[in-house]
């Protein structure tokens, strides 16, 4: 079960630990425990104190460190925030895996269609030569299929994700 929670949109933070209270308010849990006593201290609710009730009341009553725990709260949550802004930076980061199969295909396409236009291309001309130069023609060919592949249009849009990539890594 937890020991903190966030009601409906709206409410403010509630946790049911004294030490959890007290590390967010900005105070001991001995301190809690003297102003429980008081008449006017925020009541403890079957699903823990509130966050903003006991932190006001401290404000009210003049108690040096309410405003360390508005405080702690806010850069908490602004923690909270930079941190979601640097994941979905970062997710744009990484290519989708439907991405990377979509032009593993188109890349496997082009090569093969590249392959089979060369050896129509060269048949003849291979049928007559001796098998050394037949496998020179052969490998000229293959490194030509192959070079073409980095002339796609995958390339232009993996060379977006990386020049992405290194801008945000410079910021």
């Amino acid at each position: 079960m937890k020991s903190h929670q966030k009601s409906h949109a709206g409410e403010s933070l509630r946790v049911k630990q004294k030490k959890q209270l007290a590390s967010l308010c900005g105070c001991s849990t001995k301190s809690l425990t003297r102003w429980e006593k008081e008449p006017d201290f925020p009541k403890k609710h079957a699903d823990g104190w509130d966050v903003d009730e006991v932190t006001e009341w401290m404000t009210l009553n003049g108690q040096q460190k309410a405003a360390t725990g508005s405080l702690r709260d806010q850069n908490l949550l602004l923690k909270n925030e930079q941190l979601r802004w640097e994941i979905d930076r970062d997710k744009e980061l990484y290519l989708k895996k439907v991405d990377v199969q979509r032009w593993l295909g188109e890349m496997i396409g082009a090569f093969e269609t590249s392959l089979f236009s060369a050896v129509n291309r060269i048949a003849a001309q291979v049928a007559v030569q001796e098998p050394g130069a037949a496998s020179t023609t052969l490998r000229k060919e293959f490194k030509k299929a192959l070079a073409k592949l980095s002339t796609e249009p995958w390339i232009a849009t993996k060379g977006a994700n990386e020049s992405t990539d290194s801008t945000s890594k410079q910021a």
